[in-house]
C-alpha cells in the first residue's frame, strides 16, 4: 500500500515538474499565453497555491486510477511498458477530450498541440513511474482453514477471488 501512495505522490509531482518545464517561457509558455489570451498580469492575479494544489491532487488521483498499469510484461522493459499504457490507454482519452473542448471553444491548432503534447508526456511519464514501483497487489492468503459448527477444522476454503480489482467489479456491473 505504501508503494501505491508513493507512486500517487510521484504522479502528482510529475504533472507539476513537466508543467514547469513545458509551460516555461523559453519552451511553450510564451506561445501558450498568447494562444490563451492571458497576460502576465492575469497570471499574477491567480491563486497559484490553489491552482497548483488542485493540479497535484487531481493528477495524484489520476495516477491512483492508472494503477492497473503496474503488471508484468515479458516483451518490453517495465518503463517502456508503463509509457505505452500511459500514452495509449490513458493519454489518448485525455487527448480526445482536450481536442473536443478546444474545437468547441474555437482554439487554435497551436493551443491544441501544446496542451495535448503536455498530457501525452505527463501520462507517459506517470506510466513509467507506476511500473518502476513493485507490484501494488497485496499478497493474499489463497486458502484458509474452514471450521465446522463444532469448531473443528474441516478443510480449506479457496479465497483466491477475495480481492477483486476495480475493473473486474465494473465489468460485472455492465
Amino acid at each position: 500500500m505504501l508503494n501505491l501512495v508513493l507512486a500517487c505522490v510521484a504522479g502528482g509531482a510529475v504533472s507539476l515538474i513537466v508543467g514547469f518545464i513545458w509551460y516555461h517561457p523559453k519552451v511553450f509558455g510564451t506561445l501558450w499565453m498568447k494562444e490563451t489570451g492571458l497576460t502576465e498580469e492575469d497570471a499574477a492575479k491567480s491563486n497559484m497555491v490553489l491552482v497548483f494544489g488542485l493540479a497535484f491532487l487531481i493528477t495524484a488521483y489520476m495516477t491512483y486510477e492508472m494503477k492497473w498499469i503496474n503488471h508484468p510484461d515479458e516483451t518490453l522493459s517495465s518503463v517502456l511498458h508503463g509509457m505505452f499504457h500511459g500514452v495509449k490507454h490513458v493519454g489518448l482519452f485525455a487527448v480526445g477530450a482536450l481536442i473536443i473542448n478546444a474545437l468547441f471553444e474555437h482554439k487554435s491548432v497551436k493551443y491544441i498541440l501544446i496542451n495535448v503534447g503536455y498530457w501525452i508526456v505527463v501520462f507517459g511519464v506517470i506510466g513509467a513511474v507506476l511500473t518502476s514501483f513493485p507490484s501494488f497487489k497485496e499478497k493474499e492468503n489463497t486458502v484458509e482453514p474452514a471450521e465446522s459448527s463444532d469448531g473443528e477444522e474441516t478443510g480449506f476454503i479457496d479465497q483466491s477471488n477475495k480481492m477483486e480489482d476495480s475493473d473486474q467489479i465494473f465489468k460485472g456491473l455492465l
